[in-house]
């Protein structure tokens, strides 16, 4: 029975120490994650084993110290398995962000694009004599649809918020 506590000891030491190098660094993540999973399924099925040899324990005393250990060490892998969502909730929202970031800059880039071309099919329409009645008309879809956009976008925002309030 105390070789099954001290490895789930270590079981849990290493864990440990896996879910701080899983956390600290971005480039292992994807080889520490089926690892720290793996661990902690043989963490569960010792300390299973370590339960099923405290409950035939004969003495009293070394029996509900050997469950009080067990309980111990469900409750240290409830927090790790808290810590590893935790962790791939934050690299989640990390992602969703850069994404964001990308997203944001090509629309940057796409603004100043349809601005110089919106420059230059002016100056191409007045030289060609288009009348201001027309490129005034096309100033006034361009209004409307800047206007659709930022309507579309707050909508969606509220909409992220009402999903983030009720579901998160």
């Amino acid at each position: 029975m105390n070789s099954l506590y001290n490895l789930a000891g270590r079981q849990s030491a290493s864990i440990q120490a896996d879910l701080a190098s899983y956390a600290s660094d971005p480039l292992s993540q994807s080889a520490l994650r089926p690892q720290i999973t793996a661990a902690l399924s043989a963490m569960v099925k010792t300390v299973e084993d370590y339960e099923a040899m405290a409950k035939r324990e004969l003495v009293i005393a070394k029996r509900e110290k050997a469950l009080g250990r067990a309980a111990h060490f469900y409750q240290e892998i409830k927090k790790f398995r808290e810590q590893l969502s935790s962790i791939d909730t934050e690299n989640q929202l990390d992602a969703f962000i850069a994404q964001g970031r990308s997203v944001l800059g090509n629309l940057v880039e796409q603004r100043g694009i349809l601005k110089n071309t919106r420059r230059r099919l002016l100056d191409a329409a007045n030289s060609v004599g288009m009348s201001r009645e027309v490129i005034g008309y096309i100033d006034r879809m361009s209004t409307q649809d800047t206007i659709i956009f930022f309507v579309g976008a707050a909508f969606t925002l509220f909409a992220f918020y009402l999903i983030y309030h009720w579901l998160g």
